[in-house]
């Protein structure tokens, strides 16, 4: 299968954040952040053709699982391709988490990494998915956000604390990258 074209997927999906793949850069500083050396379960949520997601899977050792759940069904196929028993792909919403786990057998996990385009979803959506993720963490996992606008800092202050901010501007367009503990 040929990877799906962002443009066609963006233009016709509400929930496709973007044309373009999110750059080295992002996937640079969020893997600095994250310890590899040991097992972990990462969830990527909205991994669209799966920048992200690869480079994981790189890095992760082999008793490690990556759980990334997106809406779009194109991308979805096209990263079921990947070929990886540690790689689990979900064609689901991300309010849906919980049950996701809980079908996974999955109690908590170590990292939560979210590409989804908050300032397109509804308050509702948003509240749920913020609120769930907080409930799915381990009590020294880490939630990272990138987004376009910054106005999702208020709705992660609610459930988070922010332990890094940074404005990525390498990327195109450029991405705003929250670091979130419990």
């Amino acid at each position: 299968m040929a990877k799906p074209h962002l443009l066609s997927a963006f233009l016709q999906d509400h929930k496709v954040a973007s044309i373009k793949s999110s750059s080295v850069f992002i996937t640079k500083y969020i893997c600095k952040r994250m310890d590899f050396d040991k097992e972990i379960i990462i969830v990527e949520y909205g991994p669209g053709t799966g920048a992200l997601t690869k480079k994981f899977l790189k890095l992760m050792n082999k008793g490690s699982k990556l759980v990334i759940v997106e809406t779009n069904e194109k991308f979805s196929s096209y990263l079921k391709k990947i070929n990886d028993k540690r790689l689990i792909v979900v064609n689901d919403s991300a309010k849906n988490i919980d049950n996701i786990l809980e079908r996974l057998k999955i109690k908590k996990v170590d990292y939560v990494i979210s590409g989804i385009p908050f300032s397109m979803t509804s308050d509702e959506e948003k509240e749920i998915i913020i609120k769930k993720t907080k409930g799915i963490l381990d009590s020294n996992g880490v939630f990272f956000v990138y987004q376009f606008k910054k106005e999702i800092e208020d709705d992660l202050e609610k459930c988070f604390m922010i332990k890094s901010k940074k404005l990525e501007v390498r990327n195109i367009p450029p991405l705003i990258i929250f670091e979130c503990e419990k």
